[in-house]
């Protein structure tokens, strides 16, 4: 008896996204706090948006993989903001790149654990699409940089490592 315009489901796709069940649950909690309306439209939506979404870290494997920096930036703050650690950002970052640079080399390892999803796993051909093998390897020598880096110095998390996912999303090195 509710209707939803296909606007507000790609919102509500954006920002609790990472399960059809936590979609569910959100267009549920707005239906229980407006049971006179019968429509859920942005207005509404934007009332009820007091949480931040969460993101998975494959979001940012995916969104650095696509090379969609706006995405990376907003999965990466929203990690950092959520106590994901640097250094976690930066392994799973090297596992994705790793992994691509074998699927350059033509070699396919699929046995043992290698730090990415099904999913991800699935999109390393598409993910090369994007980025080259010179890419790869400045990828994996500026994650390199960005381990050292927060072993070594004060600098605040976001300020190291937003300069480098720009970097890897422009296919800029300096």
């Amino acid at each position: 008896k509710y209707k939803i315009n296909s606007g507000t489901i790609s919102i509500l796709i954006n920002m609790y996204g990472d399960s059809i069940s936590h979609v569910l649950n959100e267009i549920e909690k707005i239906i229980l706090n407006n049971e006179d309306k019968n429509e859920i439209n942005e207005k509404l939506l934007g009332e009820h948006l007091l949480v931040d979404r969460k993101y998975a870290i494959w979001d940012l494997q995916d969104s650095v993989g696509k090379k969609n920096l706006d995405k990376s930036l907003t999965i990466l703050g929203s990690h950092l903001e959520n106590g994901v650690s640097i250094q976690m950002i930066v392994i799973s970052l090297a596992n994705l790149f790793h992994r691509m640079l074998w699927f350059s080399f033509g070699e396919i390892h699929n046995e043992g654990y290698t730090g990415l999803t099904k999913i991800i796993s699935n999109n390393v051909k598409n993910y090369c699409n994007f980025h080259s093998l010179e890419d790869i390897k400045n990828n994996l020598l500026e994650l390199r940089k960005i381990d050292m880096l927060s072993k070594t110095t004060s600098i605040n998390n976001y300020s190291l490592i937003e300069p480098a996912i720009t970097s890897i999303c422009l296919g800029k090195y300096v």
